[in-house]
């Protein structure tokens, strides 16, 4: 039982660093998202600075045009900056996980931060999680042992027989029968009064059947609140994504109005950086709700018992 224990206790250490890998694989994504989020954000403020310039020298804008554009930029180039910034700080983070040389620049698999993670029901999840996690095995065996030292306690207290055979043979000819000698004895213990030392022990082995028990319904309970806990937050990540990517559809069409109006005179240059801010946002938000739903995924996952299964 106690290698049987270990085993477990191996498994539930794996599962966590295979969460703590796939978790900052993830994010290594997200930054990388979001700098390629910002990277285009700067293309387009850039190219928004040349039009405005244009239009303005040939008299069809303001000069307050060309000035909100260029802060604008200004702004974005420092928070792409920072974007650049993250992302090779996240995969540094990533290769530290897997104890790799931290200037490593992995090609990562994008596809991952694309659709919303199935979730299935609750129930099924429930029912993983009560065959696959590590903690509920280990603590059905803590109640099996505890079962075997009670049932050690009780079989003190019954009586005993022991056996003993003696065989010598006094001569050289094994095949001369003159020399041999054997005995056979027979003892029997009865447990009359052990200063109810017996009993004690019976009592406290008894308690530690209470005790681990007690223990498996609150590691079972444990792992049920997990289990709910990353359910729910998954669902929850999943109905965020919906609204990210309607929104991000409205500021897409939002953005094409406006740019058709200033192209006609009918819109200033400050509303055009106005509905670019919010694609760019709409955008980041997106990625963000991706990133914590496949986070999400993964912790359920793990609360399941099957990271390493799945």
């Amino acid at each position: 039982k106690e290698e049987e224990i270990a085993e477990e206790k191996k498994e539930a250490i794996l599962q966590r660093v295979a969460y703590k890998a796939r978790a900052a694989y993830l994010e290594a994504i997200l930054k990388k998202r979001r700098r390629e989020v910002l990277e285009l954000a700067v293309k387009t403020a850039r190219q928004d600075l040349e039009l405005s310039r244009k239009r303005y020298l040939a008299g069809r804008a303001l000069k307050s045009d060309c000035l909100s554009a260029e802060a604008r930029l200004m702004a974005l180039r420092q928070e792409f900056a920072r974007a650049k910034s993250d992302a090779r700080i996240a995969m540094a983070a990533l290769n530290q996980v897997m104890a790799r040389p931290q200037d490593i620049d992995w090609d990562l698999d994008q596809g991952l931060l694309t659709a919303e993670p199935r979730v299935g029901t609750l129930e099924d999840w429930l029912a993983k999680a009560r065959r696959n996690r590590p903690e509920l095995h280990i603590a059905e065996k803590m109640v099996e042992m505890a079962y075997i030292r009670k049932k050690g306690a009780r079989l003190s207290f019954l009586p005993s027989l022991n056996l003993n055979g003696v065989y010598e043979l006094h001569s050289k000819d094994p095949m001369d029968s003159d020399g041999e000698s054997w005995a056979l004895m027979a003892r029997a213990s009865f447990n009359i009064f052990n200063g109810l030392r017996d009993r004690g022990r019976l009592l406290e082995a008894g308690h530690q059947v209470s005790k681990a028990r007690a223990e498996r319904q609150n590691a079972l309970g444990q792992v049920e609140f997990e289990v709910r806990n990353a359910y729910y937050g998954l669902k929850a990540s999943n109905e965020a994504i919906k609204a990210a990517q309607s929104e991000a559809r409205k500021a897409d069409e939002a953005l094409r109005i406006v740019k058709s109006r200033y192209s006609q005179g009918l819109a200033l240059m400050v509303e055009v950086l106005r509905a670019e801010d919010a694609v760019k946002e709409a955008r980041l938000r997106l990625t963000q709700a991706l990133f914590q739903a496949r986070l999400s995924y993964l912790r359920l996952c793990l609360h399941a018992g099957v990271l390493n299964k799945e």
